[in-house]
């Protein structure tokens, strides 16, 4: 009898009890449930940090690549063609080499090849959607046209969306680097305007941003509130010639 029990004893020393069962299993799932939460921020913050990336990756190539054209600005005063430019628009021609298309060998028995000049006229500018109210900001739109002669302007014409995350675009012009304008134009008709004219400026700066802007917001506000990436781009065929001849490493001109 005393054997019997204290076999049943050793046999209970050597189990688990429901309570100890229970803590076992709370204790797993808990860790389980850390874990899976590390897991999925160590994610967010990894789909965070490469769409930040590719967002200023984009930023920088419309940056960059409207940069590039705005220094091959040119100004044709007998087209009367140079640059006009608003807060959130900016038209301007430059030269550009023709497309394959002019270089085609054609039969005579095809149709011929549409004129391509060697001027092309690029807008830059926000794509709205009119069929919402406000309109709905889509993205940075580039325009470009090739056929610049005035009967044609609006033939040959093509519009591409550069971007979908930028939905914000502002420029300001100079013609002195000091003082600077919401708009610049090409001629005032009137004569009246105190503001800068001429057929292109001395510099332009660019700002981009990511969130669209309130209807009912200042672009001056927008600035203080939302983050943008901006750049000052200097025109080379819009500066002022200087006076005399400027030796390069000196701190003057000469006569």
């Amino acid at each position: 009898m005393t054997a019997s029990w204290q076999g049943l004893r050793a046999q209970r020393r050597g189990g688990f009890t429901l309570i100890e069962v229970a803590i076992s299993l709370s204790l797993v799932v808990g860790l389980v449930v850390t874990l899976f939460a590390f897991y999925n921020h160590a994610i967010d913050m990894r789909r965070a940090i490469v769409e930040e990336a590719e967002l200023a990756a984009a930023e920088r190539a419309v940056m960059d690549g409207l940069t590039d054209e705005l220094r091959a600005a040119m100004a044709y005063p007998f087209l009367n063609l140079g640059l006009e430019g608003s807060n959130d628009r900016i038209v301007f021609i430059r030269a550009v080499l023709p497309g394959p298309a002019a270089w085609a060998v054609r039969s005579s028995m095809e149709d011929p090849i549409p004129p391509e000049q060697d001027l092309e006229v690029l807008t830059y500018r926000l794509r709205l959607d009119a069929n919402v109210d406000p309109p709905e900001v889509l993205g940075l739109e580039r325009l470009s046209q090739k056929t610049v002669a005035a009967q044609t302007r609006n033939l040959g014409q093509t519009v591409r969306l550069v971007s979908r995350q930028l939905r914000f675009l502002c420029f300001r012009f100079t013609s002195d680097g000091s003082n600077w304008q919401d708009y610049w134009r090409m001629e005032d008709p009137f004569g009246e305007s105190s503001q800068p004219t001429g057929l292109l400026p001395m510099a332009v700066e660019i700002t981009l941003g990511m969130e669209p802007r309130p209807p009912e917001m200042a672009v001056e506000d927008y600035l203080k509130e939302y983050p943008t990436f901006r750049r000052v781009v200097f025109v080379p065929a819009g500066a002022r010639p200087l006076s005399g001849t400027v030796v390069r490493g000196a701190g003057g001109s000469g006569p």
